[in-house]
């Protein structure tokens, strides 16, 4: 018996492992605790591995923390963090503890986001669009139809909640952005005439800066990156959120709720569209329908 947790829990099969938080807002009795997606273990595919079926890992916080309930400090990581630690169970692996972050760059800076003439210097081209994923992905099944005038509402929802929480979202905060896109502009990438002052599915202003990102961004990708394309549009929505407006990304990962001043939905349409003539209802509706769409 002895010998038995020996092996389970004091080193002798000691095991490390690397993983990436999906969700950091634990729910009651879980305070504390982060959700991670551990690379070799769990497959990277939410079809195949849905972030209900994760572990909660337990964190180690600073001897400088008073380490007992309502005393110190909670976690403060973020979803899409890359974490590392150990497994508390050894090789059943089924009780992971993070022992902290690794830091890394996936993303362009502001700086790299307005960019370069220069295509190899280019950061975010040569890691990112350049890469046979990336186009894989602009080219794959799930992007559909991606350049229809009157796309299917119902499906590109689906297809931008399931992108989004590729991406590190949870499922509320996936919801709340794809309503708040199709409230705004169902959807709609580009018109016949193509007259409008606004367009997109972020309904971006022609003459302004982020029009202008969007083009540079479709242009610095491939020859399959039309801007009219919706899988373009979504990657540069996501690229927005985490380089021009990080504020609003901050604030829709710490969300936790649809609905409320502080829910993913009226966080995406007051941060990142600044639209107040949105109905802020209709948009969390949407969202409640959209998150029903995943968990049911």
């Amino acid at each position: 018996m002895l010998r038995t947790i020996s092996n389970e829990y004091y080193g002798d099969n000691f095991r490390w492992f690397i993983g990436t938080v999906i969700n950091s807002s634990p729910p009651y009795g879980y305070e504390g605790r982060v959700r991670v997606r551990i690379h070799g273990i769990h497959n990277p595919s939410t079809g195949e591995t849905k972030e209900d079926d994760l572990p909660w890992a337990q964190v180690m916080i600073p001897l400088t923390e008073g380490g007992v309930s309502g005393h110190g400090r909670i976690p403060q990581v973020l979803p899409g963090a890359l974490v590392y630690g150990f497994f508390l169970d050894g090789e059943t692996s089924q009780i992971p503890i993070v022992l902290g972050s690794v830091a890394r760059m996936e993303h362009p800076t502001d700086v790299q986001a307005r960019g370069s003439n220069s295509k190899e210097l280019s950061v975010y081209k040569s890691k990112t669009a350049d890469g046979k994923e990336f186009k894989e992905n602009l080219l794959s099944e799930d992007f559909k139809n991606d350049v229809s005038l009157k796309p299917n509402v119902s499906e590109r929802r689906s297809q931008t909640v399931k992108f989004f929480i590729d991406n590190g979202y949870s499922v509320s905060q996936a919801a709340g952005i794809a309503a708040g896109l199709q409230e705004v502009s169902g959807f709609v990438t580009h018109t016949e005439e193509d007259t409008e002052f606004y367009t997109g599915i972020g309904k971006w202003l022609r003459s302004g800066p982020r029009y202008r990102g969007l083009v540079q961004f479709s242009s610095g990708i491939s020859r399959y990156a039309s801007i009219e394309r919706f899988s373009v549009q979504l990657f540069y929505v996501l690229q927005e959120l985490r380089t021009t407006h990080t504020i609003a990304n901050s604030k829709i990962l710490r969300s936790t709720l649809i609905k409320s001043p502080a829910g993913s939905a009226q966080l995406f349409v007051k941060y990142y569209l600044k639209r107040p003539d949105l109905s802020v209802a209709n948009v969390e509706k949407i969202a409640e329908n959209a998150y029903d769409e995943v968990i049911r």
